[in-house]
């Protein structure tokens, strides 16, 4: 004996029609989001920068990093840091945006024996931090940093950095540099 399954009654099709929302509220609810976005975007750039690292072989490791803006910045020794270049030619111009570990901060004593790098006082062979591989505008002999002036260095045994160009100024920090990939 068949069933007879009975069907609902067929829906008028008005009422099938979803309701649409007033253009006016519509417009309102978009200019609101979108508002929001650009908001977030121009408190992002504000306050971090994400940086794609440009030389052949990474001399952090890493390609692409997020730095955090800091007003007047201040690293430590260990930490990885962002900076802007200055007399890091004949590779980057004025102005770079570049990321570094700091391996000495003001009155730390470093400089160069021969072909190598040194962290250490006047008279000791101290830790060595690097070899050279190219010309070095860094004089030779051992020297205690200023105020305001850190040396910095990347991980990369060809790395571009202080052993060539010198100590980092306060006024060319940007803030930390966090790896991202």
């Amino acid at each position: 004996m068949a069933t007879s399954v009975s069907m609902p009654d067929a829906v008028p099709r008005e009422e099938r029609r979803r309701r649409r929302e007033p253009w006016g509220r519509f417009a309102l609810k978009a200019g609101l989001t979108l508002a929001g976005i650009v908001g977030f975007w121009a408190w992002f750039m504000a306050h971090f920068t994400v940086h794609i690292d440009p030389q052949e072989t990474p001399s952090m490791g890493h390609r692409l990093w997020l730095v955090v803006h800091e007003a007047d910045y201040r690293p430590q020794r260990g930490e990885v840091a962002a900076f802007r270049s200055r007399g890091a030619s004949p590779y980057f111009e004025d102005g770079v945006v570049m990321g570094k570990r700091v391996v000495a901060t003001p009155g730390d004593w470093v400089g160069r024996l021969g072909d190598v790098v040194v962290h250490a006082r006047p008279g000791e062979s101290g830790d060595i931090l690097g070899v050279l591989h190219h010309a070095s505008r860094v004089e030779p002999g051992v020297r205690r940093l200023p105020d305001g002036h850190w040396w910095v260095m990347g991980e990369s045994p060809s790395s571009w950095d202080s052993r060539y160009w010198g100590a980092v100024q306060a006024d060319q920090w940007i803030g930390p540099a966090h790896p991202i990939f």
